[in-house]
């Protein structure tokens, strides 16, 4: 057999062949890790599908308020996408009438999204402290403050908090 077929016939099968099998997360830090990594890329739903996945495997502990701060925080970058949203809507309806349904709708979404990661944050703060971890329920609390402030007022995105802050006590 020619060597330009045989080289063809490889990179075919090199091409056409099925991509390897990703296995599942089997330790709780390989779950953490790669919700975390969803998050980071936009597929928010299953990262919040991780987060539960731990979260309900957890007893009380820094483990559990990590699991809620990086649930929270994937709420929040959420909600960063969403208010983008929101502010164009919010322009278009107000030269145009017909988007005000839409505008209403896109801002209940965010905002809704917005607190329920300002509740994890909360809760993660609250676990931590119960845990003894003191220095970690400061932490939460401050990116809350930062979240209410930044995020809300001025629409300062959290993913450029998220790369700042370490989300683990």
């Amino acid at each position: 057999m020619p060597v330009a077929t045989v080289v063809g016939l490889v990179l075919f099968g090199m091409l056409t062949a099925p991509p390897p099998q990703q296995k599942p997360p089997e330790t709780l830090s390989e779950v953490l890790s790669l919700a975390q990594n969803k998050a980071r890329r936009g597929k928010f739903d299953e990262a919040l599908a991780l987060y539960d996945r731990a979260i309900s495997n957890l007893p009380q502990s820094g483990v559990l308020a990590n699991s809620y701060w990086g649930r929270g925080a994937a709420h929040l970058q959420h909600f960063t996408r969403l208010n983008t949203k929101v502010r164009s809507l919010k322009l278009k309806a107000a030269n145009d009438n017909s988007w005000k349904d839409d505008y209403g709708t896109a801002r209940r979404a965010a905002e809704s999204t917005f607190e329920r990661g300002i509740a994890d944050l909360q809760k993660a703060a609250e676990i931590a402290e119960a845990s003894g971890l003191f220095a970690c329920a400061g932490k939460i609390r401050e990116s809350i403050t930062q979240a209410e402030t930044g995020m809300k007022r001025y629409n300062f995105p959290y993913e450029l908090y998220v790369k700042r802050a370490n989300l683990s006590c």
